[in-house]
């Protein structure tokens, strides 16, 4: 299995054009809920913590570029 735990980085934001376009200064990495039918549906892509499991069952927990395994 693959768990990420997001920031939410201040809350649902409104997803625009500007988001998708990669040379726009002011693009962000959102990910946006579709069951959620305001404009404000979306929040910005901030990894606090990755876990993952590996096929050699160890844990591993990736927190701010470091590593931890168990």
């Amino acid at each position: 299995y693959n768990m990420v735990i997001f920031n939410e980085n201040g809350g649902f934001k409104r997803n625009t054009g500007s988001d998708y376009y990669w040379f726009s200064f002011e693009h962000v990495d959102l990910y946006c809920f579709d069951e959620i039918k305001s404009e404000e549906r979306c929040i910005e892509r901030s990894n606090l913590m990755m876990i993952q499991n590996g096929r050699d069952n160890k844990t591993y927990y990736y927190i701010d570029g470091d590593s931890i395994t168990k």
